[in-house]
C-alpha cells in the first residue's frame, strides 16, 4: 500500500475524521490529495513522519525553517502613527518565526483577529486546523472552517467555527458537537463549560475584506492545482526521507565502527582467600572500559582470550552521499547551493556561491512580500475593531522598513562603507562599528588621530582589522 494512503487514517484532519462534511453540509475546497499530503506534512512538521522512527529527524527541516524565519525576523520592522495598532502588529510580527514554519512546512496558516480583554488580538491556525471552503479568483481565503477538539474531563467535544466573507459581510457561526464513539452530536455551547460563553452567530458589516487573513506559499499547487497552499516541498517529500536514512546511515556507522575488545571472562577474576557466594569476587572494570570490553565465556589461550574489533570507517563516502543529496534538496526547493549542503564539498567558486545565495534571498523576498501584504491586510482588521471597540479614528497604516545589512557579503559592505567615510556620511570609528562589528571604545581606541594636515595619519587601512 503506498505509504501516503495510510496517513491519513493515522493524523487525519478533524473535518475529515469526523466526517464533518455529512453531518454539517459544509464542503472542504480539499481533495483526497491535498488531504494526504496535508496530513504528510503536519507529520514532517512535527518530526514524526511513517519513517522518522524514534525521530530520527537528521534536522533539514528545522535548517531551512530556521534560516529563512531568522533573516526574515531580523529584516522587518513596523511602525504606525496609530500607537494602538502599532502594539499588536509589532506582536504579530514577533511572530512570524511561527508564521513562516506554517507557510514553509504545510503552505499557510490564518491569523484570526479578535477583540479580547477590551484590546485587539489574534491567533495563528495551521493549515490542517482550517479547512479552506472558498477562495476568490485571485488565490483570497474568502471562508473556512476551523475546528478545535475539546477535552473536558471525560467528555470530548468539537468546536466548529464556519467563517464566510459575502457582500461586504464577514460572518462567523459557532456550534458545538458532543463526540461519543468517533460519532459527532450537535450540542449547544453551554454544554461545555470552555464554549458556555461563546456567541453562536455574529457579523461585521461593510468591511472590505475578510476578517480572516491566510498567509500562504507563494509558488503553484502542484498538488492538484486547486488555490489550496503547498508546503515548501511539495512532491518532494521523498528528499526528506532520503536525507534522514542517509543521517541514520552516517550515525549507525559510527555506532558500528566503535573499538570493541572481546575477552574471555576468566581473565577479569581473581582468587581470593573467601569465595563470595560459592565464586571467585570478579574485578569490576571502570565505566569506560565496560563499554570497551565485551566478556565472553570460553576456554580459549593466549591470544586467543583476547580480540579486537576496530573496522576501518566508510564515513567519508557516507558524508558525500548525504551531501549529495542535501544538493538535490536545494535545487528541489530552491534555497540555493550551501544553504544545507558542505560548501568546501561542493567546491563553489565565489560566483557560484553568490548564485546560491541569491536564490535563497530571492525567496526571503517571497515570504517579505506575503508578510507585508498580508500585514497590511491584518491591521486594517485591527484598525477596524479599535474604532468599533474604542472609538479610535480608524487609521489601519502601518510602515513596514526592512534592514538589508545582513544580505551583503563582506566585500560589498566594505566598500558601501568606505564610500560613506569619503564623503563625510559616516565616521572612521562608525565605519570600524559597522565593518568589524567593533563596539564604540574598541573602535575609538583602533581608530588613529588625524595628521595636522588633516589626513589619516600612519599606515591606517580601512581594508584591515
Amino acid at each position: 500500500m503506498n505509504i501516503l494512503n495510510k496517513i491519513g487514517a493515522f493524523f487525519m484532519s478533524l473535518f475529515y475524521k469526523y466526517n464533518i462534511e455529512s453531518v454539517t453540509g459544509v464542503k472542504a475546497n480539499l481533495s483526497a490529495d491535498m488531504v494526504n499530503k496535508i496530513d504528510l506534512w503536519n507529520l514532517i512538521l512535527a518530526s514524526r513522519a511513517p519513517w522518522q522512527t524514534g525521530g530520527n529527524s537528521c534536522g533539514v527541516v528545522e535548517t531551512i525553517i530556521g534560516k529563512l524565519a531568522n533573516s526574515v525576523n531580523e529584516e522587518i520592522e513596523i511602525s504606525a502613527e496609530n500607537k494602538d495598532l502599532e502594539k499588536v502588529i509589532k506582536k504579530l510580527n514577533e511572530s512570524s518565526k511561527e508564521i513562516i514554519q506554517n507557510v514553509i512546512g504545510v503552505g499557510g496558516c490564518i491569523v484570526r483577529p479578535v477583540y479580547k480583554n477590551n484590546k485587539p488580538q489574534f491567533e495563528i491556525i495551521k493549515l490542517g486546523n482550517y479547512i479552506p471552503t472558498a477562495y476568490d479568483l485571485d488565490g483570497t481565503l474568502l471562508s473556512c472552517v476551523i475546528t478545535k477538539k475539546i477535552n473536558e474531563g471525560e467528555k470530548e467535544f468539537l468546536l466548529l467555527e464556519k467563517h464566510e466573507y459575502k457582500n461586504n459581510t464577514h460572518s462567523v457561526e459557532t456550534e458545538l458537537y458532543k463526540i461519543k464513539n468517533d460519532v459527532l452530536t450537535k450540542t449547544t455551547l453551554d454544554a461545555c463549560s470552555i464554549t458556555a460563553g461563546l456567541t453562536p452567530f455574529y457579523k461585521w458589516e461593510n468591511v472590505a475584506a475578510p476578517f480572516i487573513v491566510e498567509f500562504r506559499n507563494r509558488e503553484p499547487n502542484r498538488v492538484d492545482g486547486s488555490p489550496v497552499p503547498c508546503a515548501l516541498w511539495q512532491n518532494t517529500e521523498n528528499l526528506i526521507k532520503d536525507a534522514d536514512e542517509q543521517y541514520s546511515r552516517i550515525t549507525w556507522e559510527q555506532e558500528g565502527g566503535q573499538m570493541l575488545v572481546f575477552a574471555d571472562e576468566d581473565l577479569f577474576k581473581q582468587t581470593q582467600k573467601k569465595k563470595l557466594n560459592g565464586e571467585f569476587a570478579e574485578k569490576r572494570l571502570n565505566p569506560t572500559l565496560n563499554k570497551l570490553v565485551v566478556k565472553l565465556s570460553g576456554n580459549g589461550t593466549g591470544e586467543e582470550k583476547i580480540q579486537t574489533h576496530a573496522p576501518a570507517l566508510r564515513t567519508d563516502p557516507q558524508v558525500k552521499a548525504f551531501n549529495e543529496i542535501l544538493r538535490r534538496i536545494e535545487l528541489s526547493w530552491n534555497i540555493g547551493k550551501g544553504t544545507l549542503s558542505d560548501l568546501e564539498d561542493a567546491a563553489q567558486t565565489a560566483t557560484q556561491y553568490r548564485g546560491g545565495k541569491n536564490a535563497l534571498y530571492n525567496m526571503i523576498d517571497s515570504l517579505e512580500s506575503e508578510l507585508e501584504e498580508k500585514y497590511k491586510n491584518v491591521a486594517y482588521i485591527f484598525a477596524y475593531m479599535l474604532t468599533v471597540y474604542q472609538g479610535i479614528k480608524f487609521d489601519d497604516s502601518i510602515l513596514i522598513t526592512y534592514n538589508e545589512a545582513s544580505r551583503k557579503d563582506p566585500d560589498t559592505i566594505r566598500a558601501a562603507a568606505l564610500a560613506e567615510v569619503q564623503n563625510n556620511i559616516i565616521s572612521r570609528e562608525e565605519y570600524r562599528q559597522r565593518v568589524f562589528g567593533e563596539d564604540e571604545k574598541t573602535a575609538a581606541e583602533k581608530t588613529p588621530a588625524e595628521t595636522a594636515s588633516g589626513g589619516i595619519g600612519g599606515m591606517f587601512d580601512f581594508s584591515r582589522g
